[in-house]
């Protein structure tokens, strides 16, 4: 069985303004993907959802070992995005819901096929590879 680490994160240049969204996904057996994608104009909290968001459908619909996945960590800085998707805090902001909806229904999805997954709020500079991620998608624009 498989666990990985999907570290997050998003960037902004302006909030809203030009943004990436960064995941870093570290395996127990010992690999890595690196996933990057640019936004165009978004705010800071939708590109944190969004980088949530690709690494988890990476991992549901193009990690070629997904029958293997036991437990998915989800880490990020974002203090908000990890209480709001652990139900702690509610999502008061209409422009982050539909991305808050997508990321519940994707960590549902792992669910319901037996995969535990974990939310882990962690300080900034222990996310610095998300974050690079999350920048080289926001200078693709």
């Amino acid at each position: 069985m498989t666990t990985v680490k999907l570290f997050f994160d998003g960037a902004s240049r302006g909030n809203p303004g030009l943004s990436g969204a960064g995941a870093y996904l570290k395996f127990s057996n010992g690999s890595i993907k690196e996933l990057s994608k640019p936004l165009g104009r978004a705010t800071n909290n939708q590109a944190e959802y969004r980088a949530i968001i690709l690494g988890l459908v990476y991992l549901l619909k193009e990690y070629p070992e997904r029958d293997q996945l036991d437990t998915v960590g989800i880490i990020g800085d974002s203090q908000l995005v990890i209480k709001q998707l652990g139900g702690e805090w509610r999502v008061n902001s209409a422009n982050i819901r539909k991305d808050y909806e997508h990321a519940k229904q994707l960590i549902t999805q792992l669910r319901q096929q037996s995969i535990t997954v974990t939310l882990q709020h962690v300080p900034r500079k222990q996310n610095a590879d998300a974050d690079r991620l999350a920048n080289r998608g926001a200078d693709q624009n």
